[in-house]
């Protein structure tokens, strides 16, 4: 059976905006789940407009990839639509459903699409199926593809199948998520996936100010490299620009593809230089570190900035920015062991109650465990917009002209900093995808943001 343990993150200092301390906005204190007295029951503990946050920025902590990027809500997605079905199964709810807020707000979002796809036997030839609450389970969520895979056709048409739903949920930005080598354990029983795609446009564009092929230094003993830097030619209520204790950030508000309101922000946030970056110019390995430990503590500051009335003047203190354009592709990744370490166990080794098995003429319940989650991503930042995909396949094994005024300053991202692309919805907030920019790979070759009619 598969095994899976839980760690809890790094506690941290909480970042505070730059902002008129008046305000009715300003941010509060919220008890970490890392403080003694609750770390034994942090999924308890923690209130339920938060726990969808700490859940996420755990797996982004987790993250230390260059060249990739991971889309940590589709991960809750595909997990949280198999733990309902486990759930569905108990007389009680079950204890790690406290791991999920409540509230399935987040849940809901467009342009997300999940499967099930159950192999039709066992390798003795028993007949498998989805249990009457599993089924019964899917229709309540919604939209739930399900799909029998059969042995007979072989691991890679199983795997062309799925990754043929894949490839058009994601709109061709993710075409292959498993490989019929994922496939081939005849203790295979069940695949799950959760693949989505989000598009938006930034409220203020980087409108005409490019410049480009622009020295970006990366971080402590990495190449530098060069990039497409995206720059305001002035200050804007939509890209608010904050200091915590140990990085300088900024938040680019968004709007929908068609022009609608957005919880959606994209987040950059720039470690504190340091004697590294003195000498060097690049963003050390301890300052990121710092700062990604720091940021998740933050979500009362973000919350509390984007609350702020548009019609309240900007602080003296507001800066322009000046963002790389950003394209990474994610092939296919192991995700199994972050999700062991953070994921409840029994989401990992326990999964009963979703398939049955026909043994002596009859179906019973048959447990399972992950024997892998595989994740694969897609992010485009341009001057005026957003793209994101992401898809998780969790496989599951049988367990048996005036005076020019004075130069405000900028913010500019030219050396290793983090990157969020975040929901601030009041309910759920959560970490959509992230990303830690280390050298110009996906930088240099980004591409700029089509023309518009």
């Amino acid at each position: 059976m598969c095994s899976a343990s839980q760690t809890s993150p790094n506690s941290s200092k909480r970042a505070s905006p730059e902002r008129d301390t008046e305000t009715n906005a300003s941010p509060k204190k919220t008890k970490s789940v890392d403080e003694p007295e609750a770390v034994a029951m942090d999924i308890v503990t923690v209130a339920d407009n938060r726990k969808l946050w700490n859940a996420t920025t755990k797996f982004s902590q987790h993250w230390a990839s260059d060249t990739d990027a991971i889309g940590v809500r589709n991960v809750m997605a595909v997990f949280y639509m198999l733990a309902k079905m486990v759930a569905a199964g108990h007389a009680e709810r079950p204890a790690f459903m406290d791991y999920f807020p409540k509230n399935e707000d987040w849940f809901k979002y467009v342009g997300r699409f999940l499967a099930l796809y159950v192999k039709d036997v066992t390798s003795n030839g028993d007949l498998v199926r989805l249990s009457d609450t599993a089924t019964r389970t899917a229709k309540e969520i919604g939209d739930v593809k399900i799909q029998t895979l059969k042995a007979t056709d072989g691991a890679d048409a199983m795997a062309d199948l799925i990754n043929a739903d894949c490839n058009k949920a994601t709109h061709e930005k993710i075409p292959e998520i498993v490989k019929g080598s994922d496939l081939e354990d005849p203790r295979l029983q069940l695949v799950a996936l959760a693949a989505e795609f989000i598009q938006g446009k930034l409220s203020s564009p980087f409108k005409n100010d490019t410049e480009e092929d622009v020295a970006f230094h990366g971080t402590e003993g990495g190449e530098s490299g060069t990039c497409h830097m995206m720059r305001q030619k002035e200050v804007t209520r939509n890209a608010l620009t904050f200091k915590g204790d140990s990085f300088e950030a900024t938040i680019l508000a968004t709007t929908t593809s068609k022009g609608g309101e957005s919880n959606i922000k994209l987040v950059a946030v720039l470690p504190n230089a340091d004697d590294v970056t003195k000498e060097t110019k690049q963003t050390s390995k301890k300052a990121m570190n710092e700062a990604a430990a720091e940021f998740v503590e933050s979500i009362d500051t973000l919350e509390a900035l984007v609350a702020t009335p548009y019609n309240q003047s900007l602080p003296d203190v507001q800066k322009k920015v000046q963002l790389p354009r950003i394209e990474r592709k994610m092939a296919p990744f192991d995700l199994t062991d972050i999700c062991g370490k953070e994921l409840p166990e029994p989401l990992m080794n326990d999964l009963r109650y979703i398939t049955e098995v026909k043994t002596e003429g009859e179906f019973k319940m048959d447990p399972m465990c992950v024997s892998k989650v595989v994740h694969a991503t897609y992010i485009k930042v341009d001057e005026t917009s957003f793209e994101a995909a992401a898809a998780t396949a969790v496989i599951a094994f049988r367990s048996l002209g005036a005076d020019e005024p004075a130069p405000t300053e900028v913010l500019r991202f030219d050396r290793g900093f983090l990157f969020y692309l975040v929901d601030l919805s009041p309910e759920t907030p959560h970490v959509l995808y992230h990303a830690r920019i280390e050298s110009d790979n996906g930088l240099k070759a980004a591409p700029k943001a089509p023309k518009e009619d």
